[in-house]
């Protein structure tokens, strides 16, 4: 009998760390932007368009819900604008049609330093409870919009996963360029 609790005892906690198991932290820097996450969340999608950029990262594993999209649009735009403009658009998107989808807030804020307007929203996404904060900001010349989604059961899953986000996001356009030694840099300018 013992044998068998003993059995049951290792697979309970193997079961329990997979579910816990981050993996290595990943970068992304690209696009004019930076920021870190963790092992358990993968980049899905990521395009840049004639105005701007998209990113779309998403948790991995049994416990997926969590969602975080990266925007931006390459010109200044009023937060509340571009806020108006995202929840059109996710009250037009199939997915949210039936969500019984409610903006809850709007207040102002700071992500990572960046002054922002933040708007929370709730859904009932495929039944399953969901909640939400879009952020809106602006930087480098751009309008930045960073959403994080996910459903209420998962929320201490995903939290480490979007601070880390939250708190290495950076803008840093124009692009660094790294230089190796002096020689490398163009020293036949005039200007």
């Amino acid at each position: 009998m013992m044998k068998y609790f003993i059995c049951a005892l290792f697979l309970l906690s193997l079961v329990s760390c997979s579910q816990y198991d981050l993996g290595p932290d990943q970068h992304f820097s690209n696009f004019g932007l930076t920021f870190d996450f963790t092992g358990d969340w993968i980049i899905t999608q990521e395009e840049e368009f004639d105005g701007g950029f998209y990113l779309s990262c998403e948790k991995k594993g049994v416990k997926s819900s969590g969602l975080i999209t990266i925007s931006y649009i390459r010109f200044m735009m009023d937060e509340s604008k571009m806020i108006d403009l995202i929840k059109s658009e996710m009250e037009s998107n199939p997915l949210y049609q039936s969500s019984d989808l409610r903006f809850i807030s709007e207040i102002d804020t700071v992500f990572n330093g960046y002054i922002c307007l933040k708007s929370d929203y709730e859904a009932g996404v495929m039944g399953i409870p969901h909640r939400g904060s879009i952020y809106c900001f602006q930087s480098c010349d751009k309008t930045f919009s960073v959403l994080f989604q996910e459903a209420i059961e998962d929320a201490e899953l995903n939290l480490y996963g979007f601070d880390k986000v939250r708190y290495s996001f950076k803008c840093i356009d124009p692009p660094m360029i790294e230089v190796d030694s002096i020689s490398e840099m163009d020293t036949t300018s005039t200007l």
